[in-house]
């Protein structure tokens, strides 16, 4: 390299990355009618070319695919997908690898909560993934720690790529078109639906033939150096602190007022009270009974799952409508996870049965 082409490290910053370091892997924005794509030349991925391999759930199974992806050759395609959304935390819940001679290749890592084997079988491959600095950290909590990375999102931001979300590349580069409607769903939840199996091994399908094309553009456009100091401040970089009690960014926690005290009302008439909230505080679910979790809440609750737990009679004006229907739509999301709706105020579900 000549004296002074060096890109400054973190220089992608300028390149219009979005404020929040949660960056869209897949947007369902990206979500297309396949006829529509098919209209435009662009051919629908509807079901992996190996088909959907089974879930690695046990320690015998774990052993089987990492002596697989020891024999295969090439880069490996990595991606984990979490419950941000609908837990604290960044924990992976699924992660999805597929190497040449190797196939593809879907691990539990709730029932394989250590990959290290799988860590040491790969040391020499490249790791290929998008929005890696999204992933790596939830990796590395189970022994995953790639030592080389090409990072698909981040070398289409270096190409000048209006838009870098996975579905958008793999369709606008390759020619295919990833359904990303499940790209927000519940990860945490079991048994995993056969759709979300599906839609997991479909976003590894393509990435290393992604990596390969987006290589090449950096080599055309002399940025393959730039990319590799870039790739290689990602694996350095030190995660981001993890937050004390990040449910105290609960929306609407403004409204919880002292019990002793006057009690502001929220919208439509409803009544927080510091009793629902040290619940959430103490990681009482409702619908399993027993005592609070230590270190805080497993389930995230926005202000309509605080209404729903701690929610007093509605009546029939419009605000108090709008808010029931906010409470309804909370509630769901405890009844989707427990099989039953949250009790009154102040008292626990009895357990599911």
């Amino acid at each position: 390299m000549t004296a002074g082409s060096e890109r400054p490290r973190g220089g992608v910053s300028d390149a219009g990355a979005p404020a929040s370091s949660e960056r869209p892997r897949g947007d369902v924005s990206d979500a297309r009618d396949p006829a529509s794509t098919e209209a435009d030349g662009i051919v629908p991925l509807l079901e992996p070319r190996d088909g959907l391999p089974p879930v690695v759930a046990t320690d015998a199974a774990l052993a089987e695919v990492t002596g697989r992806l020891a024999e295969g050759t090439g880069p490996v395609a990595v991606d984990a997908e979490r419950a941000s959304g609908y837990r604290y935390g960044q924990r992976a819940y699924l992660v999805q690898l597929r190497r040449a001679g190797a196939g593809t290749v879907l691990i539990d890592p709730i029932a394989c909560p250590d990959l290290s084997g799988v860590d040491a079988a790969l040391e020499d491959a490249e790791a290929v993934l998008h929005a890696a600095s999204q992933d790596l950290p939830c990796l590395a909590e189970i022994g995953f720690r790639p030592r080389r990375l090409f990072d698909t999102e981040l070398a289409g931001r270096l190409l000048g790529y209006p838009r870098v979300a996975l579905g958008t590349l793999v369709e606008e580069v390759l020619g295919f078109h990833l359904e990303k409607g499940h790209s927000a769903a519940d990860w945490s939840v079991r048994p995993l639906r056969e759709e979300l199996l599906r839609y997991a091994a479909l976003d590894v399908e393509v990435l290393t033939d992604l990596r390969d094309a987006l290589a090449g553009e950096l080599e055309d456009q002399g940025k393959a150096e730039w990319a590799r100091q870039e790739f290689e401040a990602v694996l350095a970089a030190r995660p981001a602190a993890v937050r004390a009690d990040p449910w105290r960014r609960t929306s609407g926690i403004h409204r919880v007022q002292s019990r002793r005290g006057a009690h502001r009302p929220a919208p439509g008439g409803q009544v927080l009270t510091q009793a629902v909230l040290h619940a959430v505080r103490l990681g009482w679910v409702p619908g399993l009974g027993g005592e609070g979790r230590p270190g805080g809440p497993q389930f995230k609750a926005g202000r309509a799952g605080l209404l729903a737990l701690g929610a007093e009679p509605l009546g029939d004006h419009p605000g108090d409508r709008a808010a029931r229907l906010g409470v309804a739509r909370g509630a769901s999301r405890w009844r989707a996870h427990f099989g039953r709706g949250p009790g009154p105020a102040g008292q626990r579900s009895s357990p599911a049965g």
